[in-house]
Protein backbone atom coordinates (compact mmCIF):
# COMPACT_ATOMS: atom_id res chain seq x y z
CA UNK A 1 0.00 0.00 0.00
CA UNK A 2 1.29 3.03 -1.16
CA UNK A 3 2.32 6.32 1.10
CA UNK A 4 -0.40 8.25 -0.56
CA UNK A 5 -3.19 5.64 -0.22
CA UNK A 6 -2.62 5.20 3.65
CA UNK A 7 -2.78 8.89 3.85
CA UNK A 8 -6.03 9.27 2.33
CA UNK A 9 -7.15 6.33 4.07
CA UNK A 10 -6.19 7.81 7.52
CA UNK A 11 -7.45 11.36 6.38
CA UNK A 12 -10.81 9.68 5.37
CA UNK A 13 -11.31 7.77 8.58
CA UNK A 14 -10.41 11.02 10.49
CA UNK A 15 -13.50 13.00 8.61
CA UNK A 16 -15.73 10.06 8.12
CA UNK A 17 -15.58 10.02 12.17
CA UNK A 18 -16.25 13.45 12.56
CA UNK A 19 -19.66 13.64 10.02
CA UNK A 20 -21.08 10.62 11.73
CA UNK A 21 -24.97 11.15 12.49
CA UNK A 22 -24.86 8.39 15.34
CA UNK A 23 -26.15 9.80 18.27
CA UNK A 24 -24.00 6.84 20.34
CA UNK A 25 -20.68 8.77 21.00
CA UNK A 26 -18.00 7.22 19.47
CA UNK A 27 -13.77 7.90 20.19
CA UNK A 28 -12.25 9.59 17.62
CA UNK A 29 -9.00 10.25 16.60
CA UNK A 30 -8.48 13.94 17.41
CA UNK A 31 -11.59 15.10 19.53
CA UNK A 32 -11.55 18.32 17.41
CA UNK A 33 -14.13 19.02 14.51
CA UNK A 34 -11.81 21.09 12.62
CA UNK A 35 -10.76 20.22 8.80
CA UNK A 36 -7.80 21.90 9.24
CA UNK A 37 -6.58 20.14 11.73
CA UNK A 38 -7.43 16.93 9.95
CA UNK A 39 -5.29 18.23 6.94
CA UNK A 40 -2.17 19.24 9.08
CA UNK A 41 -2.32 15.43 10.77
CA UNK A 42 -2.52 14.26 7.35
CA UNK A 43 0.30 16.64 6.53
CA UNK A 44 2.03 15.22 9.13
CA UNK A 45 2.17 11.32 8.96
CA UNK A 46 2.50 12.11 5.27
CA UNK A 47 6.51 13.10 6.37
CA UNK A 48 6.98 10.79 8.64
CA UNK A 49 6.00 7.95 6.55
CA UNK A 50 8.05 9.25 3.90
CA UNK A 51 10.88 9.25 5.83
CA UNK A 52 10.39 5.97 6.78
CA UNK A 53 10.50 4.65 3.13
CA UNK A 54 13.54 7.09 2.40
CA UNK A 55 15.22 5.33 4.97
CA UNK A 56 14.83 1.90 4.06
CA UNK A 57 15.64 2.79 0.62
CA UNK A 58 19.26 1.68 -0.14
CA UNK A 59 21.35 4.39 -1.36
CA UNK A 60 23.43 3.08 -4.70
CA UNK A 61 27.37 2.68 -3.84
CA UNK A 62 29.82 4.68 -5.75
CA UNK A 63 32.45 2.85 -8.12
CA UNK A 64 35.72 2.82 -7.33
CA UNK A 65 38.53 3.34 -9.43
CA UNK A 66 41.63 2.56 -8.22
CA UNK A 67 44.52 4.56 -10.92
CA UNK A 68 48.09 4.21 -10.31
CA UNK A 69 51.26 6.80 -10.26
CA UNK A 70 54.55 5.57 -11.91
CA UNK A 71 57.87 6.75 -11.28
CA UNK A 72 59.89 3.95 -13.52
CA UNK A 73 64.05 3.56 -13.41
CA UNK A 74 66.10 6.70 -15.12
CA UNK A 75 68.78 4.46 -16.95
CA UNK A 76 70.75 7.17 -18.38
CA UNK A 77 70.18 10.89 -20.34
CA UNK A 78 68.71 11.77 -23.57
CA UNK A 79 71.58 11.77 -26.05
CA UNK A 80 72.40 14.54 -28.42
CA UNK A 81 70.46 13.34 -31.82
CA UNK A 82 66.83 13.83 -30.13
CA UNK A 83 64.76 16.57 -30.95
CA UNK A 84 62.90 18.40 -28.89
CA UNK A 85 60.65 21.41 -28.60
CA UNK A 86 61.95 23.38 -25.13
CA UNK A 87 59.33 26.62 -26.16
CA UNK A 88 56.93 24.22 -24.29
CA UNK A 89 56.47 22.72 -21.13
CA UNK A 90 56.76 19.71 -20.58
CA UNK A 91 59.22 19.41 -23.82
CA UNK A 92 58.05 18.07 -27.18
CA UNK A 93 59.43 14.85 -28.46
CA UNK A 94 59.88 14.33 -32.12
CA UNK A 95 63.17 12.51 -32.14
CA UNK A 96 64.19 9.98 -29.33
CA UNK A 97 67.78 8.68 -28.46
CA UNK A 98 68.54 7.30 -25.21
CA UNK A 99 72.16 7.03 -23.65
CA UNK A 100 72.57 4.40 -20.94
CA UNK A 101 74.52 4.89 -17.97
CA UNK A 102 73.29 1.91 -16.16
CA UNK A 103 70.16 -0.25 -15.91
CA UNK A 104 68.64 -1.98 -13.13
CA UNK A 105 66.18 -4.44 -15.43
CA UNK A 106 63.32 -3.09 -15.44
CA UNK A 107 61.10 -3.33 -17.84
CA UNK A 108 59.45 0.66 -17.44
CA UNK A 109 61.94 3.23 -17.58
CA UNK A 110 61.37 6.69 -17.58
CA UNK A 111 63.91 9.93 -18.86
CA UNK A 112 62.17 13.55 -18.45
CA UNK A 113 59.83 14.23 -20.75
CA UNK A 114 59.64 10.41 -22.28
CA UNK A 115 59.05 6.56 -21.04
CA UNK A 116 60.50 3.46 -22.31
CA UNK A 117 59.45 -0.05 -22.36
CA UNK A 118 61.79 -3.31 -23.16
CA UNK A 119 60.42 -5.19 -25.88
CA UNK A 120 58.73 -8.03 -24.39
CA UNK A 121 56.51 -5.57 -22.88
CA UNK A 122 55.63 -3.30 -25.69
CA UNK A 123 54.53 -6.79 -27.33
CA UNK A 124 52.25 -7.41 -24.61
CA UNK A 125 50.78 -4.00 -24.88
CA UNK A 126 50.71 -3.81 -28.07
CA UNK A 127 48.33 -7.44 -28.05
CA UNK A 128 46.03 -5.81 -25.18
CA UNK A 129 43.13 -3.94 -25.41
CA UNK A 130 44.75 -0.87 -23.13
CA UNK A 131 44.49 2.25 -24.78
CA UNK A 132 46.54 5.79 -24.40
CA UNK A 133 49.58 4.90 -25.71
CA UNK A 134 51.16 4.21 -29.21
CA UNK A 135 54.79 2.77 -29.54
CA UNK A 136 57.40 4.51 -31.30
CA UNK A 137 60.95 3.81 -32.46
CA UNK A 138 64.41 5.04 -30.66
CA UNK A 139 68.12 5.24 -30.87
CA UNK A 140 69.60 3.52 -27.71
CA UNK A 141 73.10 3.35 -27.02
CA UNK A 142 75.59 2.93 -24.10
CA UNK A 143 77.87 5.32 -22.75
CA UNK A 144 81.66 4.87 -21.97
CA UNK A 145 80.32 4.71 -18.20
CA UNK A 146 77.95 2.01 -18.79
CA UNK A 147 80.78 0.08 -20.92
CA UNK A 148 83.46 0.43 -18.29
CA UNK A 149 80.75 -0.33 -15.05
CA UNK A 150 78.53 -2.86 -16.58
CA UNK A 151 80.41 -5.18 -19.41
CA UNK A 152 78.66 -7.99 -18.85
CA UNK A 153 75.27 -5.94 -19.72
CA UNK A 154 73.85 -6.27 -22.95
CA UNK A 155 71.56 -3.29 -23.65
CA UNK A 156 67.62 -4.12 -24.08
CA UNK A 157 65.53 -3.44 -27.16
CA UNK A 158 63.29 -0.39 -26.24
CA UNK A 159 60.11 1.36 -27.63
CA UNK A 160 59.23 4.48 -27.01
CA UNK A 161 56.27 4.65 -25.05
CA UNK A 162 54.58 7.55 -26.13
CA UNK A 163 51.27 8.68 -24.21
CA UNK A 164 48.03 9.67 -25.27
CA UNK A 165 45.26 9.36 -23.53
CA UNK A 166 43.41 11.93 -21.31
CA UNK A 167 42.43 11.59 -17.07
CA UNK A 168 39.50 9.08 -16.89
CA UNK A 169 38.90 8.15 -20.67
CA UNK A 170 42.21 6.23 -21.63
CA UNK A 171 44.54 3.32 -19.33
CA UNK A 172 47.41 6.02 -19.95
CA UNK A 173 47.87 8.85 -19.27
CA UNK A 174 50.22 12.00 -18.03
CA UNK A 175 48.72 14.11 -14.96
CA UNK A 176 49.13 17.66 -13.99
CA UNK A 177 52.25 16.74 -12.40
CA UNK A 178 53.49 15.20 -15.60
CA UNK A 179 53.59 11.75 -14.32
CA UNK A 180 52.61 8.45 -15.92
CA UNK A 181 49.38 7.26 -14.77
CA UNK A 182 47.97 3.97 -15.56
CA UNK A 183 44.31 2.39 -14.99
CA UNK A 184 43.66 -0.68 -12.90
CA UNK A 185 43.93 -2.67 -15.96
CA UNK A 186 46.54 -1.27 -17.20
CA UNK A 187 48.64 -2.09 -13.46
CA UNK A 188 47.63 -5.32 -13.48
CA UNK A 189 49.23 -6.21 -16.96
CA UNK A 190 52.58 -3.71 -16.14
CA UNK A 191 52.92 -6.64 -12.67
CA UNK A 192 53.48 -9.11 -14.94
CA UNK A 193 56.67 -7.81 -15.94
CA UNK A 194 59.94 -6.38 -14.01
CA UNK A 195 58.90 -3.69 -12.13
CA UNK A 196 61.59 -3.48 -8.89
CA UNK A 197 62.94 -0.17 -9.05
CA UNK A 198 59.43 1.87 -10.00
CA UNK A 199 58.16 3.91 -7.44
CA UNK A 200 53.96 2.85 -7.35
CA UNK A 201 51.54 5.28 -5.77
CA UNK A 202 48.11 3.72 -5.77
CA UNK A 203 45.12 6.37 -5.79
CA UNK A 204 41.65 5.50 -5.04
CA UNK A 205 38.86 7.51 -6.97
CA UNK A 206 35.05 7.08 -6.97
CA UNK A 207 32.48 7.57 -9.72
Amino acid sequence: MSVRIVISLIAGGVINEELSLSPTPVARFTGVNDPLFTLIYASIIYLLLTGIVKGSQKKPQLQQLNQYILEPEVPGELGEKTILDTSVHPPIVSHLQLIFKGWMGDDLLENFPVFLVTKRLGNELEKSNLTGFELRECTVESSEEFEVFNPAIKLPELSWLHITGTKDTSDFHINHKNQLTASENAYVLLTRFNLKYCNIVKENRFR
